[in-house]
């Protein structure tokens, strides 16, 4: 006689989604009297009429692990299935809510959604952000998306208090254990939490490279957080901006969403980008256009590589947050993602060098032509310098007289393998590892409890 679980928890919770995924039946919190009403209901349907096992609670929110066990007709033990025997062992232990700000891209909610994958199965996580992308950038995991004010269309001091409202609201649904936010500028709102004494504990994720003289006002509010969280970076000796050298931060590896080895092989990605052959192969991914003429470059870009390298293949990533439609020229969109699962499939990574897409592609040992597009903080000619220098890919001098050779010169790099093998052994040297998995401890260990500036001192 097979074993079978039943599982009570929020029906929206990752906790609970992964049970389902292992087979188990998943009914929503309710007394222990409710409780045992489903499940004898859903024994009374069930053919094997198995026996209905105990019911534990957990937590005093209502978190309740019920096992209806299947006993063996001769020894009468009652087991868990093996594969649910890791994932529900225990109820959830801490809820963490992450949020992540609008910016012009993806980065932010990445970067949550990167620690969220890595959480320990007793890590409730939802998500709530301000960035249209949510409902693809965190599919799998019980979100809210706030629009922006941008997006709502009305003024920023307006919105301000929009968000106020909804933050409070789902703090007050969900109580957290700890808020983590991803972004540059922290909201009014949570610094309003902040004042709550109930509020949960607060974590920034505040990512360095800051443009020079930029974001004091903001940087005076990491005092309001328990912990501040810097994702690690590789062109931290361009760094010229206020967060550095500051030892405020914990400071982990960089954080990516996914780790090389859960990259596919090079023929198996080449067939997914529906790449024909052995030919170089470019991928263009300049940005949403938010900063600069993205296009335009694009344009360029894609005519500089089609003319100059031989039975070239080139692709256009289509950003899911975008302003305008691409001009593909001689090239072909493609719209796979995570695109990082897919990069051993290309010759030559042609991007803006946002914090993501940088690392990434030096994480995926992959050649970089790294565009340094103007941005509101991020300072991203510097860091597509540091690539420059490090051997680790091209700085295409977006803007300076030297930009048309430097695409000519990118253009050398894709037709030249030896050169690429020399670009892709320096990218493995200077790699140091993902830095999502030890984020996420870090968060957990604040939910049961540690004091963020032990956890700060602990690894300096």
């Amino acid at each position: 006689m097979a074993a079978a679980a039943v599982v009570v928890a929020p029906i929206d919770s990752l906790w609970a989604e992964r049970a389902r995924r292992a087979g188990a039946l998943v009914l929503p919190p309710a007394p222990p009297s409710a409780i045992v009403a489903l499940l004898a209901e859903a024994d009374e349907r069930d053919e094997d009429r198995s026996a209905l096992g105990e019911l534990a609670a957990e937590r005093a929110d209502a978190f309740v692990i019920a096992v209806r066990r299947a006993l063996a007709p001769v020894t009468g033990e009652a087991r868990l299935p093996p594969e649910l025997s890791g994932a529900i062992s225990a109820a959830p232990q801490r809820r963490v809510l992450l949020m992540s700000s609008n910016g012009s891209g993806m980065g932010h909610l990445t970067r949550l959604t990167a620690m969220a994958r890595r959480a320990d199965p007793r890590t409730d996580v939802h998500v709530l952000s301000l960035s249209s992308a949510v409902t693809a950038g965190a599919a799998h995991l019980p979100h809210v998306y706030v629009p922006s004010a941008r997006d709502m269309g009305i003024s920023p001091r307006r919105w301000d208090r929009v968000l106020e409202r909804r933050l409070a609201k789902e703090v007050e649904r969900l109580r957290p254990d700890v808020l983590v936010f991803d972004g540059t500028h922290p909201y009014p709102a949570l610094v309003e939490l902040a004042r709550r004494r109930d509020a949960p504990r607060l974590v920034w994720s505040r990512r360095p490279m800051w443009r020079p003289g930029h974001g004091a006002e903001d940087l005076l509010l990491s005092r309001r957080f328990d912990l501040v969280i810097e994702p690690g970076e590789l062109a931290a000796t361009h760094d010229r901006g206020l967060t550095r050298g500051r030892g405020d931060a914990l400071v982990v590896r960089p954080v990516l969403l996914l780790d090389p080895d859960e990259a596919l092989p090079r023929p198996e990605a080449r067939r997914e980008l529906g790449v024909e052959g052995e030919g170089p192969t470019a991928l263009v991914m300049l940005g949403a256009g938010r900063w600069y003429d993205a296009v335009t470059h694009q344009r360029e870009v894609v005519d500089v590589l089609s003319q100059a390298v031989r039975d070239v293949q080139v692709l256009v990533a289509r950003p899911r947050i975008a302003e305008g439609e691409p001009d593909l020229g001689a090239a072909r969109a493609v719209s796979v993602q995570p695109l990082a699962r897919v990069m051993a499939g290309i010759d030559l990574v042609v991007t803006a060098a946002g914090y993501n897409t940088f690392h990434e592609t030096v994480a995926a040992g992959r050649p970089g032509a790294y565009a340094g597009v103007p941005a509101q903080r991020d300072d991203q000619p510097q860091r597509a310098g540091w690539a420059h220098d490090a051997g680790v890919g091209l700085d295409l001098g977006v803007g300076t007289p030297q930009a048309a050779s430097r695409l000519r010169e990118a253009a050398r790099l894709l037709a030249d393998e030896a050169a690429r093998e020399a670009v892709e052994a320096r990218c493995r040297d200077v790699w140091p590892g993902n830095g999502a998995a030890d984020a996420m401890r870090a968060v957990e260990a604040l939910a049961d409890g540690a004091d963020g500036g032990e956890l700060v001192a602990a690894t300096r």
